[in-house]
């Protein structure tokens, strides 16, 4: 299969416009989509990423994780994408890789789950069922930011101003039978 981007070569440094759609405006105005990449070198500095990742294989999505978990300091993720297009998956990974070993569920009918792992509280929660953003009253999410280390949001569109604001923006799209993450983080 070729490269998804066949124009980089080696380690040289591109920019590159994604054909993913804009982050939703609810979550992120005049989000940027234009991404800075090396085959190799994974761009961090002091926590900021750019990047766009093909997470089409196992070991691929593992790869993104661990570079995402670089980033300690970031705490609320977004995680935006059509059903199906692997957020739940994302955050699974993202829990085994911080060493949690117990069932890893999707909160697609529960709303929220909870993970312990040590001293760390995660929080993953669901929202594509949420009827309205004042729901999430009766999930305590205003206390979210203090009892969590960090917190996983599907769909954080349908969350109005009740969600502690962003670190981390993932935009999972599925294309031409590939997977791809594209995350911007402040």
């Amino acid at each position: 299969m070729p490269h998804p981007y066949p124009s980089l070569k080696n380690d040289e440094q591109q920019n590159i416009t994604t054909e993913f759609p804009p982050l939703s405006r609810a979550i992120l105005p005049a989000a940027r989509i234009a991404a800075v990449m090396t085959p190799s070198f994974l761009m961090i500095r002091e926590c900021r990423m750019e990047r766009i990742f093909d997470i089409t294989t196992w070991e691929a999505l593992d790869a993104a994780v661990a570079a995402l978990r670089q980033c300690a300091d970031k705490k609320v993720y977004y995680l935006e994408g059509t059903l199906g297009a692997g957020k739940t998956t994302f955050v699974q990974h993202w829990l085994r890789q911080a060493g949690y070993s117990g069932v890893v569920q999707s909160p697609t009918y529960a709303l929220m789950n909870e993970y312990y792992i040590g001293q760390q509280t995660v929080i993953h929660a669901d929202l594509y069922r949420l009827a309205a953003p004042d729901e999430l009253l009766y999930l305590d999410v205003r206390d979210w930011s203090e009892r969590a280390t960090h917190i996983f949001i599907e769909w954080a569109q349908n969350g109005g101003d009740y969600l502690p604001a962003a670190d981390v923006f993932c935009q999972f799209a599925l294309r031409d039978g590939r997977r791809y993450l594209s995350v911007a983080a402040a």
